[in-house]
């Protein structure tokens, strides 16, 4: 399946963005599977930690451009925004410590799966990026206020509005990420 999550014996759980072949962009079903996998997350009573990541190598690539590019009206935004908006609120939520691991890139709507959760870890090779405002749009998923009580106002502002690709190296000197690991 496109989103695919697992809690092992001892209630570490794992949600994995399974669309390598386009980078793990996330498609409507994705964004509506990633949502109700945090609901399970919420409904899972031993769920000691949540680990998301993407499959292959990258994290998340943000929304499919291809697919997305198909729905352009305002309505269609609203939707976009409120699926992952809410499903973002919800990891947010979690009673757990929830964990980014990115493994590769995470832009767009990647990196605001990353800032909303409690720790972010990255793949030294990986890296990061609001780029929304490469394509004209803005953060709407939440990621605008999660970054700037990440990293401050005068970073967001130049992250937001530059679409700048952080690497992990940089990431970190930003303490946008709380750890750098090695690659794989």
């Amino acid at each position: 399946s496109e989103i695919e999550f697992q809690v092992d014996a001892r209630g570490i759980g794992q949600l994995i963005v399974n669309r390598p072949e386009v980078r793990n962009a996330l498609s409507w079903n994705a964004m509506r599977s990633f949502a109700d996998a945090i609901e399970q997350a919420h409904d899972t009573p031993n769920l000691c930690a949540l680990i998301i990541t993407g499959a292959g190598r990258s994290f998340i690539s943000g929304g499919d451009i291809q697919e997305l590019q198909n729905y352009p009206s305002r309505a269609d935004g609203l939707r976009l925004a409120t699926i992952m908006g809410d499903a973002l609120a919800r990891l947010e939520a979690l009673p757990c410590p929830t964990i980014a691991a990115i493994n590769g890139p995470a832009r767009g709507g990647g990196a605001e799966v990353a800032v909303a959760c409690d720790m972010r870890i990255m793949a030294e090779d990986a890296d990061i990026g609001f780029v929304q405002a490469r394509l004209g749009i803005a953060t709407a998923w939440g990621g605008g206020q999660r970054l700037l009580r990440a990293v401050g106002y005068s970073r967001a502002l130049d992250l937001l509005t530059t679409g700048r690709v952080l690497s992990s190296s940089e990431a970190l000197t930003l303490r946008l990420i709380n750890q750098s690991v090695p690659a794989n």
